[in-house]
């Protein structure tokens, strides 16, 4: 597993990050629906990245994502987890 960090800036607030996010099992908040094309595409993110930070903020819930998501004005900063693709196995099932 790597750490990878990711940054995106927008013009104004209309236009979307790119992604969406689900809860697992064990409560960690994991990248999904990546927009090919997208900010969060361009900028690197990946469906599976787990979220290990958000605005400098760790041990954020599914709720305090989304509110931070929707509240974030032009720039999010994003600390992931990142599964290394091993024998066609990219994101572990959860």
């Amino acid at each position: 597993m790597e750490t990878v960090t990711v940054r995106m800036a927008r013009g104004d607030r209309s236009t979307s990050w790119g992604f969406g996010v689900t809860e697992a099992p064990n409560r960690d908040v994991i990248i999904v629906n990546v927009v090919g094309g997208s900010l969060a595409d361009r900028a690197g993110l990946r469906d599976g990245d787990i979220i290990d930070r958000l605005e400098g903020l760790g041990n954020l819930d599914i709720n305090a994502v989304d509110r931070l998501l929707v509240t974030s004005r032009d720039k999010i900063e994003l600390v992931v987890h990142r599964y290394n693709h091993v024998s066609g196995s990219a994101v572990p099932s959860f």
